[in-house]
């Protein structure tokens, strides 16, 4: 009961498979599954059972073979292809705890290469592997996407240095551990017709994943020029909910579907294991999260005057993000807006119990309010000419307590025009203003809370 042989080796070749609308694998419905065998019973004449054929391949070889996949289940079919240029596995069988050597060299859609080195089992099912990924394109993903946000990836790929581990029969049955770089993203919002995210990279380092037990660390993620457009529309839409596709309504939410009973709905609930489950927070580690040269353009349609703010030379970090861990949160950011407005943050939270202690200081700076006339027009009639804006809040929450202390300074605050806003509050705010400024003409407010 053994067969071997030297090598097979296929090449130049292609094997084209999809994953049908009900997302089963095209090639498993071509086994035709076989009804179960009745067992012998005692005193049966039934031949013994045949041992199970032996194969044993010195080599299989894999050169020039194209693997076309389209995953038809999605809205839109997502083609994608990867050329193997050469993949050897050695040696082959099927004895029970054999493991074969695998070398791979593959090219996915086109621009994207991949390396993987390591061994392979099958009974059981294991794997030990280096997986090198050069330029892997984002853009042929984009479909993936569409079931949900309106949104093309239009540039970008992924550059990963990854060991990826499997053992069928250990504790820990999955792991994955390495480097990963997002180069060069860049999207396009479908709804509106414009561009919208993009960053120059996002490097993750010293990613560690692994399941039973689940958890995920990474030592730092670092994202490098990052851009981002925020925009509220006339009536009062956001850009990104004009993206979102719509959840398709639950049978449980149509006219016919049977309501639950009124006894049923007044019944306690039992809590058991499940329950315990399902409340597990999965643990989630990054040590060092940092920003550079960030931009964000903020605009609001929804005012009578169009408010639009640029926040730009944006750095930071934020350290000891977990949600499974006491150690407090700590965030560092800073940056500036507009023109010669500056703005820097400080915070730390314990975000496993915000309540039980977060400390927030925001400084702000030399900020221009004139560009804020879409608001003061819309909430109390009037437009500002003039004025400039600094502003102190220090914050602490210490076991749901909180402790705050505000600093407002304006100077040369000027109202202008009156504005025509249904919202706008009937005070008489020039007046208001007129009796708070001191001497210098300036408007300084320090206000404890507690």
């Amino acid at each position: 009961q053994l067969a071997t042989a030297e090598s097979l080796v296929v090449d130049n070749g292609a094997v084209h498979s999809w994953l049908t609308t009900n997302k089963v694998f095209n090639y498993s419905q071509l086994l035709k599954s076989s009804d179960p065998q009745t067992q012998a019973g005692p005193g049966s004449d039934a031949p013994p059972a045949t041992p199970a054929l032996q194969l044993r391949l010195d080599k299989i070889q894999l050169k020039s073979l194209q693997l076309h996949f389209a995953d038809r289940s999605l809205g839109e079919p997502a083609p994608q292809t990867v050329d193997i240029t050469d993949l050897a596995l050695s040696p082959f069988t099927l004895e029970q705890g054999a493991e074969f050597d695998l070398q791979a060299q593959l090219t996915i859609n086109t621009t994207g290469k991949t390396t993987i080195a390591g061994k392979v089992g099958a009974m059981p099912p294991m794997a030990a592997l280096a997986i090198d990924l050069k330029e892997i394109p984002l853009p042929p993903l984009s479909s993936y996407l569409h079931d949900t946000i309106r949104l093309n990836l239009t540039q970008g790929s992924i550059n990963a240095d990854l060991q990826f581990d499997y053992q069928s029969s250990a504790s820990q049955a999955l792991s994955l551990q390495g480097d990963i770089d997002i180069r060069q993203l860049d999207t396009f919002d479908l709804a509106d017709q414009g561009k919208w995210i993009h960053w120059q990279n996002l490097a993750i380092k010293t990613l560690a994943l692994q399941l039973e037990p689940a958890s995920l660390n990474i030592a730092s993620v670092e994202l490098v020029k990052p851009y981002f457009d925020a925009i509220v529309f006339e009536n009062g839409e956001t850009r990104l909910s004009r993206m979102l596709v719509p959840a398709p309504k639950h049978a449980a939410n149509t006219p016919d579907s049977p309501k639950p009973s009124s006894t049923t709905a007044q019944q306690p609930s039992v809590s058991n294991e499940d329950d315990t489950e399902k409340d597990t927070v999965f643990p989630v580690t990054i040590e060092k999260f940092s920003l550079s040269d960030g931009t964000l353009i903020y605009k609001d349609f929804n005012l009578p005057i169009n408010f639009t703010t640029h926040i730009h030379s944006l750095h930071g970090q934020v350290l000891d993000i977990s949600t499974a861990s006491s150690t407090p949160t700590e965030l560092f950011l800073d940056g500036k807006i507009d023109q010669n407005g500056k703005a820097k943050v400080t915070a730390a939270s314990q975000l496993s119990a915000p309540h039980a202690f977060s400390k927030f200081k925001l400084n702000l700076s030399h900020v221009d309010i004139t560009n804020a006339s879409g608001y003061s027009g819309k909430f109390a009639g009037y437009a500002i000419d003039d004025g400039t804006l600094a502003l102190n809040l220090d914050y602490r929450i210490n076991q749901g307590q909180l402790h705050g202390d505000n600093q407002l300074l304006l100077e040369s605050l000027t109202l202008g025009d009156t504005v025509d806003s249904p919202e706008a509050l009937n005070l008489p705010l020039k007046l208001a203003l007129a009796l708070m400024k001191d001497t210098a003409g300036n408007i300084d407010i320090n206000l404890p809370v507690t």
